[in-house]
């Protein structure tokens, strides 16, 4: 999140999908709600379906 925020990548313009899983999974998700824009995902998300997300997310945003 620092590194996003350091080099000003706007979340909302270049989807971002974020996974956690893992102890501290509550942290994460106050972390990531600080930035707006991306999109966080727990343990009960696959990579699979996280994958699904940052592609569907990319068409909707037409960015390539």
């Amino acid at each position: 999140m620092r590194a996003l925020t350091e080099l000003d990548v706007d979340a909302r313009r270049f989807p971002v999908v974020f996974r956690y899983a893992g102890p501290g999974v509550e942290s994460a998700r106050e972390i990531t709600a600080r930035v707006p824009g991306i999109e966080f995902l727990d343990e009960r998300a696959s990579l699979e379906e996280a994958v699904e997300r940052i592609v569907t997310r990319i068409r909707e945003n037409g960015t390539r």
